[in-house]
């Protein structure tokens, strides 16, 4: 089970000045309705998210059934799955890969393999594409075109790059693709990718509920890929079902998410040291991309010019990810002495799932870690950085993980978003929308060509004829 320790943010440990008094964390709670613990869960205001906790057996068995039939398609087998998609359409699935899938999978050789590569193309970088599709074999390579809108430029240029290479070597492409996109909603209206499936006899798997991409992870967006690479699809979802059971707690110390968030906030609103600032540390290469999905529904989520009533507030707390124990020989200078504008979110895991023993010491070398572990040497490293930041007054969370396994990392997605979800109730913002990103969506449809009266109107604004 994922548990929060918040101790090192709390005054009994580095001050009055810098720390939480436990009255802050507790009245927190007192002041606010209930419905902040459980995120707007009244009605059709409750979190998207939810019901990803909630999928039955027979959901999830739609879903490995699905990526079975789309295997069976290739009559040379699947050796390689192509992701295309950018934002929480890749995030999520490269976060699963780093944490569920040997840490050198692509290397393993075709002989020992029991599941085909996965590859995230979530950048339109032309030589990244081309060189990805210069080491792949085309007669055992699928394409997952993601896209919750169906029609991101980026997932359609790279899915039509993608198709082209496929029909050049003399491939069915309709055989060799899947595409995941919102379902057509109760007024008929359909996406671009939807169509196109429907139309060109492509595999597809809808989205029932409108997921940002951020919050996607746990629904057909990251479960395909899981599936089709071995990953045990039911047992992140039973990960995601627990915490959702803890996360519902109107008792503060027994919340997880609402720890995390009363942190978050309570310092984000300081008014002497106010902490701007939040960093995910996991000491687990296993969980580095963990961080760079937490950055994506952090700063989305929380990063709006305006608050639920209209007012100009310019609100959010910039994430740093970084990871142990490589970046405290990078960033943690800062971190310890720099300004006081930072909150430390530690991931600390109990089991690695192996380890290896420091042998004896060759001349001139520290004789002390001989017959220690790595794993003793990383745990070390972590506690000591902890300690050092707490020394310093310099407030620090702890997220501990017994083991990197399918249903705590589902505890962890599922944690991130309730925590995202009650900080944004207590900043009264919308952490469901992104209207930053859509205004940079426009006008780069717009610089690309895109007809229309507004398409004209913006490239008439950006200079361009």
């Amino acid at each position: 089970m994922v548990t929060v320790d918040i101790s090192n943010a709390l005054a009994e440990r580095i001050g009055p000045e810098y720390g939480l008094s436990r009255d802050e964390i507790t009245g927190l709670m007192g002041s606010h309705p209930a419905s902040v613990i459980t995120a707007r869960k009244r009605g059709a205001e409750r979190p998207a998210f939810t019901y990803s906790a909630e999928q039955t057996e027979g959901q999830l068995d739609a879903i490995l059934a699905e990526c079975s039939a789309f295997m069976g398609q290739f009559d040379r087998g699947l050796s390689d799955v192509i992701i295309l998609g950018i934002g929480g359409s890749a995030l999520g699935a490269r976060a699963l890969k780093a944490a569920l899938l040997h840490p050198f999978d692509d290397m393993i050789p075709v002989p020992q393999r029991d599941h085909p590569r996965l590859h995230v193309l979530d950048n339109v970088d032309p030589a990244q594409t081309a060189a990805l599709l210069d080491v792949l074999d085309p007669s055992t390579t699928g394409l997952i075109a993601i896209s919750k809108a169906g029609g991101t430029a980026e997932t359609v240029a790279g899915f039509a790059v993608a198709r082209q290479w496929l029909s050049g070597a003399q491939r069915d492409w309709r055989k060799q693709s899947l595409i995941i996109t919102n379902e057509p909603s109760s007024d008929g209206k359909t996406t671009l990718l939807w169509d196109l499936a429907g139309s060109e006899g492509v595999r597809r798997v809808g989205m029932p509920i409108p997921l940002g991409g951020r919050y996607s992870v746990l629904s057909p967006v990251g479960l395909v890929p899981a599936a089709l690479v071995g990953m045990d699809v039911k047992a992140l979802v039973a990960g995601a079902a627990r915490m959702y059971a803890r996360c519902e707690s109107t008792d503060p110390w027994e919340n997880p998410a609402y720890l995390l968030a009363a942190v978050c906030y309570l310092y984000m609103r300081r008014p002497n040291h106010p902490r701007n600032i939040c960093v995910l540390m996991p000491y687990s290469s296993a969980l580095s991309y963990m961080a760079d999905w937490f950055v994506q529904l952090w700063a989305e989520s929380l990063g709006k010019a305006r608050n639920l009533r209209g007012d100009l507030v310019n609100a959010g707390q910039t994430p740093v990810p970084a990871v142990g124990a490589t970046d405290q020989h990078s960033q943690l200078q800062l971190f310890q002495e720099g300004p006081h504008d930072k909150v430390i979110l530690f991931i600390e895991v109990g089991d690695y799932g192996g380890d290896l023993e420091i042998p004896p010491a060759l001349p001139g070398e520290p004789t002390y870690l001989a017959g220690k572990t790595l794993g003793q040497l990383l745990s070390a490293e972590k506690r000591g950085t902890e300690f050092a930041l707490t020394d310093s007054q310099r407030p620090n969370v702890t997220i501990r993980v017994p083991a990197i396994t399918a249903d705590t990392v589902g505890e962890l997605f599922f944690l991130f978003w309730m925590q995202t979800a009650i900080t944004a109730e207590l900043m009264e913002i919308n952490a469901f929308d992104q209207p930053g990103v859509e205004a940079s969506k426009n006008a780069t449809r717009a610089l690309m060509g895109a007809p229309g009266a507004e398409n004209d109107e913006l490239r008439r604004r950006m200079g361009v004829e």
